[in-house]
């Protein structure tokens, strides 16, 4: 291989914040019709009046525009919708990397990023995550664990498309989980319009009220799981307050025993207050019992509850 060669494969390599950032930015609002134009395949009147191929036509506009403009950020998902992805992780996914900028790059190379890098590499995951585990633990940054190890990144790509109605992850082909293929759209089943390109307001129908109530079924769901959660955060926190309030008595216990048994205090004592104070520390270790036993009684009886 020449040196040219090398550096021609080179300037076409791609890296993850190359698609990261190109995904990102087909799903800013201000691509949306025209995006959704050619994920459908169609045409408009303002398409049929380029000469040229329309769709390379629009890469590089999203090219010279936003791409490779260091001024231009795209949208983002808001950092609370990652879950419990490793935030070291996140900070590797950077669509505003400087590395971007530094190598020239044309339309058609843009379009193949988006065919042979993006949305293969989107289907797969999304075939995932149906075919395993029909979705996860439901939520939607656990798409991540779908991915191949070097493209968990679409995650980002993907909670983003959340927001747009899935409108890449419909035209990469990949089949979501089938609770989410009835709220968003899939297998013909559309709650919500992709874009304003369809104005006329259909006739409510069967399917719309079967989604409705997988709608509600979904939202019902989620509510529930929320208080559980919250439930069970409340009795662990009793439970260890119970414990350290146990371990606190039967130390005090521990401690009193000791001063009744310490026989050269109690001969420093007149036979007098030496009994005033044996009286003392017995009613004090019977009050502390019976505070551990009625304790105990009480989380009991809760329990039973």
């Amino acid at each position: 291989m020449t040196i040219t060669d090398q550096m021609v494969k080179a300037k076409a390599t791609r890296t993850s914040n190359d698609g990261l950032r190109l995904g990102l930015t087909l799903l800013d609002s201000k691509y949306r019709d025209a995006v959704a134009l050619i994920m459908s395949n169609r045409k408009d009147r303002t398409h049929c009046d380029i000469n040229s191929d329309y769709v390379l036509h629009l890469f590089e506009q999203i090219l010279v525009d936003s791409f490779q403009n260091p001024d231009y950020k795209p949208p983002q998902p808001d950092p609370g919708t990652f879950g419990d992805i490793d935030v070291e992780e996140k900070q590797q996914w950077d669509p505003n990397d400087p590395q971007i900028f530094g190598v020239p790059r044309s339309a058609s190379w843009l379009l193949e990023t988006w065919k042979i890098y993006i949305r293969r590499k989107y289907k797969s995951a999304l075939d995932k995550w149906n075919k395993l585990t029909g979705g996860g633990n439901g939520q939607a940054w656990s798409f991540v664990d779908y991915c191949d190890k070097d493209a968990r990144w679409l995650v980002c790509i993907f909670l983003q498309d959340v927001k747009a109605n899935y409108l890449l992850a419909s035209n990469a082909g990949g089949r979501m989980p089938s609770h989410l293929q009835m709220e968003f759209g899939f297998d013909g089943v559309q709650t919500q319009e992709l874009s304003s390109l369809e104005t006329t307001e259909s006739v409510p129908t069967k399917r719309d009220a079967l989604v409705a109530v997988q709608t509600e079924n979904k939202k019902l769901k989620v509510k529930m799981e929320t208080c559980i959660d919250k439930m069970d955060r409340w009795l662990t926190n009793i439970t260890k307050h119970q414990d350290e309030f146990t371990n606190i008595m039967i130390a005090e216990v521990d401690r009193v025993n000791m001063r009744l048994c310490d026989t050269a205090a109690m001969q420093s004592m007149s036979p007098r207050t030496r009994e005033k104070w044996r009286l003392y520390m017995e009613g004090r270790r019977k009050k502390l019992i019976g505070m551990l036993f009625d304790s105990d009684e009480n989380e009991a009886s809760g329990s039973d509850k």
